[in-house]
């Protein structure tokens, strides 16, 4: 193993624990309804799937590079991460790339049907922005909203189904991935600084 790669682990263990405690936090505080069981138990099969938590760990490190302690970036980072994750579950859907799979499980639309795959996503979608409401973060939802948004994101996502139905531009390539996924992990970063 490398050193960088040392580094990159060694940040991981000490920063994943974190992200995932404020992720099962985050979720938990969230008012209970057993009318919503179904949306609830939606967002939380995503949320609880795992993954690398990129997003949120740009967005620790970044703040830690300013001299601030992880913590107090988590509102972002959970925020980020809730964004990436509704763009998963929509990702998934039949009208998008209709995978059945996600992560080694099958995907949300799979379990719990397509109309509440789209409002699980649309939920976490709102609630990252209820977040940094909360944090006081004057800027903080518009640079999310800018990252995930139509020239963000969204934008990367369009272009990506436009390449799928179309014989592509091959220079579309980079601007797909330079949307889709750059700009959030920007978001991140920005979130974090």
């Amino acid at each position: 193993m490398n050193d960088f790669a040392l580094l990159v682990a060694q940040d991981q263990n000490r920063l994943l624990p974190l992200i995932e405690k404020e992720l099962v936090a985050r979720f938990q505080q969230l008012p209970i309804h057993t009318s919503l069981s179904n949306l609830q138990g939606a967002i939380k099969y995503s949320l609880e799937a795992g993954g690398k938590r990129v997003r949120p760990m740009l967005c620790l490190l970044a703040c830690e590079a300013c001299g601030h302690a992880a913590e107090s970036a988590l509102p972002g980072a959970i925020a980020v991460e809730y964004v990436h994750t509704y763009s998963l579950i929509h990702d998934d859907l039949p009208a998008m790339d209709n995978d059945d799979l996600r992560r080694g499980k099958p995907s949300n639309h799979k379990v719990f049907g397509e109309g509440q795959a789209i409002l699980a996503g649309d939920a976490l979608l709102t609630e990252a922005f209820a977040i940094l409401a909360e944090a006081k973060n004057s800027m903080a939802g518009s640079c999310l909203a800018r990252g995930a948004g139509w020239l963000g994101m969204v934008g990367g996502q369009s272009l990506d189904l436009q390449c799928e139905n179309q014989a592509s531009d091959p220079h579309l390539l980079p601007i797909v991935h330079q949307l889709k996924t750059g700009k959030l992990m920007r978001t991140a970063l920005e979130l974090g600084g």
